[in-house]
């Protein structure tokens, strides 16, 4: 099970009589948590944060986070990045995605502009120091992918 955060406006509805009532949520900001909790499976980390909660965090705070890239969002097709919190994870798995963040970082920034060989290379060096890292993992494999079957 995993935890999917974002920040937004929401409508809480409750309704029902004394002896039964139901509360239900709905909205975009519900929406994006259910998507990003959906997403923990195929990232293999227990916590992602959206755009809009990575915003509310102070720098230091943000230092602990990984962005993953862009991902669906929203059932009308929209996207946006995701963010991994680090500190989600068990001390010594979080020590190695800290000590790899800027390899990553680089490489996934090559992947997105398309430079294959410089983010095939990057990701290597992420795996070679963390080989269980499953965002590495999954984003190495899309640098073998044709264009159009990257996401």
């Amino acid at each position: 099970m995993g935890l999917g955060v974002t920040s937004g406006a929401l409508l809480l509805g409750v309704i029902g009589s004394d002896d039964r009532l139901q509360c239900d949520l709905v909205g975009h900001a519900i929406d994006e948590a259910a998507a990003l909790e959906h997403l923990t499976k195929t990232w293999g980390t227990p916590m992602l944060l959206s755009r809009s909660a990575a915003e509310t965090l102070s720098p230091a705070a943000r230092r602990g986070l990984r962005e993953l890239g862009a991902a669906p969002l929203a059932e009308d097709g929209g996207s946006g990045p995701c963010f991994e919190v680090i500190d989600a994870l068990p001390p010594a798995l979080a020590a190695r995605r800290r000590s790899t963040l800027a390899a990553f970082s680089l490489a996934r920034a090559a992947l997105a502009e398309g430079r294959d060989d410089e983010a095939r290379a990057g990701f290597d060096e992420v795996l070679a120091v963390d080989p269980d890292d499953p965002a590495a993992r999954l984003l190495r494999a899309r640098c073998d992918a044709p264009e159009g079957r990257r996401s």
